[in-house]
């Protein structure tokens, strides 16, 4: 058994009866958090058994993981072990000294979950979609841009003003909802890409967006003056980020990693029109608050971020529109190939034909028209299958156009019948390249040629009717050959020079 079929036995062990039990578990220990009071002797000890729990799961699972994904489960096993530690410290050093040093060591611990999620995630992310999305990551940037001015205005700002002169414990305090910004950014990113909703990456999606939700509004009332103490709601979540990330690692697709859009993928699009439209509209508000409530620096700020959202919107259609564009170039050059070959089809012969026909009979140039068509094509098909006759096809296609000049006009006009126009190329002069092409046929079969030169005045479709004739004298005459029609002569018609 491979690594991999291993890896993928391994992350989905737990039987339908197992998540059950483990799915009740968390919801009794999370309900038992919630009714519990603040100052409750038991809450403390229950939150932090629970995450020691977590870890030992979590553990237990991620070293057996595949190595293509170890790496990641292991910086977001590192988030939870520093997690549990700093909380065992914070709540020891509340009930020995009364109160917990600030900048301490809890900070130093606390900081560090913080760049490990952000390690776990950036992993994530680029192994979600290791290509380059510019979309996506400016439709981040918009996203996260309106997470700036909301935390800004609701959590920055208050701690700077209040802060005055900043030393290192008021620094501390900012940088926790700077970090926050950052993991917002890249949780946001990790959504544009988690289309299919794997049941791991959704689960580590919940953990962090819990872990995100409790932080930001712990951060928000603690520079509010309503501040009365943590609310029970906060335990509750922050524990039950923590269990998320353990039953992550136990749950299907753990082993890979590897989300794609599914059948949710036009649900995504929405959802994404949906959350940049609040985003592009957040910061406008926000704004039109500050104006009215006379906060002429905190309306500065937002100004600013205005602008920048803005932009950011601008690139994004700008982008979009590029797209489109691109899309229906492609979708373009595809209705006029023929798609086995690469050559322009029969649709796209007949525009060419007529074009280029006037053109040359402008600058006084004459033009060549052939027909190329493969001998006992079907005879060939049958006896060596339908893959191996497109095969030949294609072959003979890239061997002719190696013969050709630029601006020589080689199509596939129909079945093993191809049509060759060669602007400012006299019958005569023609023979020879003519001769090359047959002379060139891959897989050792031959070809019948049939030529004619366009008279003055005529249609081009009488011409490839002349040629058609030729091309019919060649296959009496055996195949494997090359016949012109001699409707014209060369006396009068000079080869191309310019």
């Amino acid at each position: 058994m491979s690594e991999v079929r291993r890896g993928a036995w391994r992350g989905t062990r737990l039987s339908s009866g197992g998540w059950v039990l483990a799915i009740v578990v968390s919801i009794v220990v999370l309900a038992a958090l919630a009714v519990m009071p603040v100052d409750a002797v038991a809450r403390p000890f229950v939150a932090r058994l629970a995450g020691v729990a977590a870890l030992a799961v979590f553990t237990a699972a991620a070293w057996r993981l595949p190595r293509q994904v170890r790496l990641i489960w292991w910086s977001l096993g590192a988030f939870l072990a520093l997690t549990v530690i700093a909380d065992l410290i914070y709540d020891y050093q509340l009930r020995t000294a009364g109160e917990v040093d600030s900048p301490g060591v809890t900070d130093v611990l606390y900081l560090a979950t913080y760049l490990c999620a952000l390690v776990g995630l950036v992993l994530l992310g680029r192994r979600l979609r290791p290509g380059r999305d510019l979309e996506a990551w400016i439709d981040t940037g918009i996203i996260t841009t309106a997470a700036v001015s909301l935390v800004g205005t609701f959590i920055i700002a208050p701690l700077v003003e209040a802060a005055g002169a900043l030393d290192a414990a008021d620094a501390v305090l900012i940088v926790y909802p700077v970090l926050d910004l950052l993991l917002v950014a890249a949780l946001v990113r990790i959504a544009f890409d988690a289309g299919g909703r794997q049941p791991a990456i959704a689960l580590l999606m919940a953990a962090m967006a819990l872990f995100l939700t409790a932080d930001l509004i712990y951060q928000a009332m603690s520079v509010s003056d309503a501040w009365n103490g943590e609310p029970p709601l906060l335990e509750v979540l922050w524990t039950a980020a923590l269990i998320c990330i353990a039953l992550a690692v136990l749950a299907p697709g753990a082993t890979a990693l590897a989300d794609r859009p599914g059948k949710h993928a036009d649900d995504s699009v929405q959802l994404r029109i949906m959350a940049l439209g609040v985003a592009v509209l957040t910061t406008p508000v926000l704004l039109s608050l500050a104006l009215w409530l006379g906060e002429t620096s905190l309306a500065a700020w937002l100004s600013f971020v205005t602008i920048v959202v803005v932009v950011l919107l601008l690139w994004r259609i700008s982008v979009m529109v590029r797209l489109i564009q691109d899309q229906a170039h492609r979708e373009r050059q595809l209705a006029a190939l023929d798609s086995l070959t690469g050559l322009p089809n029969r649709r796209t012969w007949d525009g060419e034909v007529t074009h280029v026909v006037a053109q040359c009979r402008r600058r006084g140039w004459p033009v060549t028209m052939a027909i190329l068509d493969l001998d006992h094509f079907k005879a060939f098909n049958d006896s060596h299958g339908h893959q191996v006759g497109d095969d030949l096809l294609a072959d003979a296609a890239y061997a002719w156009r190696q013969e050709l000049d630029g601006g020589d006009i080689l199509a596939r006009y129909g079945g093993e019948e191809f049509g060759l126009l060669l602007p400012g190329v006299p019958l005569a002069g023609a023979v020879d390249k003519l001769e090359r092409l047959r002379h060139v046929m891959p897989m050792g079969q031959t070809v019948s040629i049939g030529a004619a030169q366009v008279l003055p005045d005529e249609d081009p479709i009488t011409t490839f009717r002349r040629a058609d004739v030729a091309l019919y004298r060649a296959k009496a005459d055996g195949r494997n050959c090359l016949r012109l029609d001699q409707s014209a002569t060369d006396a009068d018609s000079g080869p191309r020079t310019n």
